[in-house]
């Protein structure tokens, strides 16, 4: 058993996280190809990604069919992430507090990612589907990349945005353009998408037009947006250790919340029927 907390033995107690959170432990003693330590905001910006790509999952990949081989993209994306989460927390227990080179990170995730690649391809060549759909040409489609790109770019920007207004300087102000490109490239092709499949769903509907309830749960999704921005904004202006660094989960925990909250309006606006 460990020291009790704020005795003098306890200084010379090494902090542990809860098992629940070894992975995280283990993930920030990753080092950069340059030998610099991760930075608080990048591990925190890579944890949100993945959890905003878990969370949109069922939206990314809804399809009928439940064959490997219709969605080896999304079975190989959760297949790592499984065996990260397990392999870090291993890691974490054995080898706590020592720094990985790139090299030994590769050795550990990445070869293994490569392999479980291998392996989701032959299995979905060898059990194709029987009946694939056929999408017409002329249909708007998005595929996972986008998806992937669509998420990444515009926390990107937003993270980006947030700490140029923090911070100014003149390689935030070059970047900001080339994100706001990257965001307009693919929010373009997510909104042809989102349209195409509003127009069939509200064609199909009753000719009492949009429901009221739709439209407001429409304009309610970009004033979430606005919102998690500022609030990601104040978030990184939260020190994140000391007394002070509970405010910054608290602030995070309100962005996953709203979040959530605008997926179940997405969710409502183009696959409940009225």
């Amino acid at each position: 058993p460990a020291a009790q907390a704020f005795s003098s033995a306890a200084i010379h107690t090494e902090p542990y996280p809860p098992w629940f959170f070894l992975f995280l432990y283990k993930f920030v003693d990753f080092l950069l190809p340059n030998g610099i330590p991760l930075l608080p905001s990048m591990v925190i910006s890579v944890l949100i990604v993945g959890l905003v790509v878990l969370m949109l999952i069922p939206f990314f990949e809804n399809s009928k069919l439940m064959y490997i081989s219709s969605r080896k993209f999304w079975t190989w994306v959760m297949s790592v992430l499984i065996y990260s989460l397990i392999a870090l927390s291993f890691w974490g227990y054995l080898d706590p507090g020592v720094p990985v080179p790139s090299s030994e990170q590769f050795e550990v995730l990445g070869i293994p990612a490569i392999i479980l690649a291998a392996v989701i391809y032959i299995i979905g060549k060898m059990k194709k589907p029987k009946k694939a759909e056929v999408a017409s040409p002329q249909t708007p489609k998005i595929g996972p990349t986008t998806v992937l790109g669509t998420a990444v770019t515009s926390l990107l920007f937003a993270g980006s945005f947030g700490d140029f207004l923090i911070k100014p300087s003149m390689i935030g102000l070059m970047i900001l353009p080339i994100l706001a490109i990257l965001v307009y490239h693919f929010v373009s092709k997510v909104v042809r998408y989102m349209n195409y499949r509003g127009s069939n769903a509200f064609t199909s509907s009753s000719a009492s037009g949009i429901p009221f309830t739709k439209k407001m749960a429409f304009f309610a999704i970009p004033i979430i947006l606005v919102v998690s921005i500022i609030l990601m904004v104040l978030m990184y202006r939260i020190p994140s250790v000391g007394i002070e660094s509970t405010y910054a989960g608290i602030d995070l925990g309100t962005i996953l919340v709203l979040w959530g909250y605008a997926i179940n309006l997405y969710h409502y606006i183009y696959y409940v029927k009225d």
